[in-house]
């Protein structure tokens, strides 16, 4: 009965692509699973960064119709660079 939550970062052109959600659902479909998608939160002088709305729904619908529940995590302090992973790079000059 336990579900197991997958925390899956989506990061712009790394892991973001309608591909990889057909491949964790592969992966993870055996399980009584939910996956949380976050989206990347890019330090100042990231060469990273955050896919956008659009692509961040159309990798949700994917896992949701291969029978996976999803959702997506809202990031809240990236407009003062104060969300997670973000304060440490500021620290680290």
């Amino acid at each position: 009965k336990d579900r197991l939550l997958f925390e899956y970062i989506l990061i712009k052109g790394v892991n973001d692509s309608l591909i990889y959600a057909d491949k964790l659902a592969k992966l993870i479909g055996g399980f009584n699973s939910k996956v949380n998608l976050i989206t990347f939160n890019p330090a100042p002088d990231s060469l990273l960064q955050a896919p956008g709305i659009s692509q961040v729904k159309s990798f949700k619908n994917k896992l949701v119709a291969r029978g996976i529940p999803t959702t997506t995590r809202i990031s809240k302090g990236d407009d003062i660079s104060a969300a997670c992973g973000q304060l440490k790079s500021l620290h680290l000059e």
